[in-house]
């Protein structure tokens, strides 16, 4: 009898491993979404809870941005793209929830008086920005871009990489750019980590911009990992264990 136990004991384990799934994911360093080293980023240690809860593991690569979109698009090398704007990758599978929102705030020099107050003051300044970003979320700044993207007195475009929000802070320190734009949580971090000097807040657009994950369409599976992934945010909400992990990265739920 114990044999026949240990035996369906076996099977059972083997079969919970044959369905367990290894998802992969992608992104950018894009901290405290997405950390390196001594922590994950509470985007990335959601989905990992999320996932393992359900019997899932994820492994995680970080790469600059246009490696991560070639990654999942083309190459199809990934399941899952970290820190997405939708209206940027608008073919990629979504979970109904959101994984937290981004503020469009605007940083400049500490010795210039520019505020953002609109489209029309985006024309008085040189904005650094990342090239194949999520800026169409905002459709003030969007139009600003359409405008004026060959424009280099206007706008100058960084490749994606994981550190191009530090190289455009200190093009705005030496005075290559006048400002640019991103979440102040980032910019905050950035500057701390990196020993930045002389950034000064100068406005924000006032759009909460919502981030995913997204699945990619070529995995039969995106569906079904986006409802576990909508579901277990739930959960975590639901638990308290969502703020205690948010907590760690001194974000707020965003709900």
């Amino acid at each position: 009898m114990k044999r026949i136990l240990s035996t369906f004991i076996l099977m059972l384990l083997l079969n919970n491993q044959s369905i367990a799934d290894e998802i992969r994911f992608v992104g950018e360093t894009y901290c405290p979404y997405l950390c390196e080293k001594d922590q994950e980023g509470f985007m990335l240690e959601i989905a990992r809870v999320v996932f393992e809860n359900n019997g899932h593991m994820i492994t995680y690569q970080a790469l600059p941005w246009s490696r991560a979109l070639l990654t999942i698009h083309k190459n199809k090398q990934a399941d899952a793209l970290l820190s997405v704007v939708k209206e940027s990758e608008p073919n990629l599978i979504y979970p109904t929830e959101e994984l937290g929102h981004i503020k469009g705030c605007y940083f400049t020099s500490e010795n210039s008086d520019w505020k953002y107050t609109g489209l029309k003051s985006l024309e008085d300044i040189t904005l650094g920005l990342i090239d194949n970003y999520g800026y169409g979320a905002d459709p003030v700044l969007a139009k600003h871009i359409e405008k004026f993207k060959n424009d280099k007195n206007r706008i100058i475009f960084l490749a994606g990489t994981s550190t191009s929000i530090t190289q455009i802070l200190h093009m705005i320190e030496r005075g290559r750019v006048s400002g640019t734009t991103d979440d102040q949580y980032v910019v905050n971090y950035t500057i701390k980590k990196n020993n930045i000097t002389g950034i000064r807040l100068a406005g924000c657009s006032g759009a909460n911009i919502p981030l995913y994950i997204g699945f990619s369409p070529f995995n039969p599976k995106a569906k079904e990992y986006a409802e576990i992934l909508s579901a277990g945010i739930q959960t975590l909400r639901k638990s308290g264990e969502l703020e205690i992990i948010l907590n760690k990265y001194g974000v707020s739920d965003w709900k």
